[in-house]
């Protein structure tokens, strides 16, 4: 009782924020982790003498 239209709209809009902000955590920790090993592989290349 009490869920309208008005209501129904609110939640999608919610789940729509939700999945972008997920979306976007998991975007940034993969570039994190692109990061690390990019910082690895420098680390690991053999220097010229």
């Amino acid at each position: 009782m009490g869920v309208n239209e008005t209501v129904i709209k609110k939640i999608t809009d919610a789940c729509t924020d939700f999945e972008n902000a997920l979306n976007i955590q998991q975007d940034k920790v993969a570039d994190r982790d692109i990061a690390v090993e990019r910082r690895i592989e420098q680390g690991n290349k053999p220097t010229r003498n």
